[in-house]
């Protein structure tokens, strides 16, 4: 069974943080929200992907919450990289 980012995301979390071990079977086969952040353990957000008004975005944060590296899809459909 082949896993999506999401569901290896999922696994490694989930076994990381509680300690128990998370198989395939036990994953949803669908996730879907507006909008997933990635935040450190301190609750800073450090990742987000999600919609912007333009289409999807994608961007890597540093700890002062300055954007580092950014995909982003233009009105015109195409993306371009920050």
């Amino acid at each position: 069974m082949r896993l999506g980012l999401v569901g290896s995301i999922v696994t490694v979390t989930a076994d990381r943080l509680t300690g128990w071990s998370v198989s395939a079977q036990q994953l949803p086969a669908v996730v879907q929200a507006q909008r997933f952040e990635l935040v450190d353990t301190d609750g800073t957000v450090r990742g987000v992907f999600g919609l912007a008004d333009s289409g999807p975005k994608l961007a890597l944060v540093d700890p002062s919450g300055q954007v580092r590296v950014g995909l982003d899809q233009t009105v015109e459909g195409t993306y371009e990289i920050q």
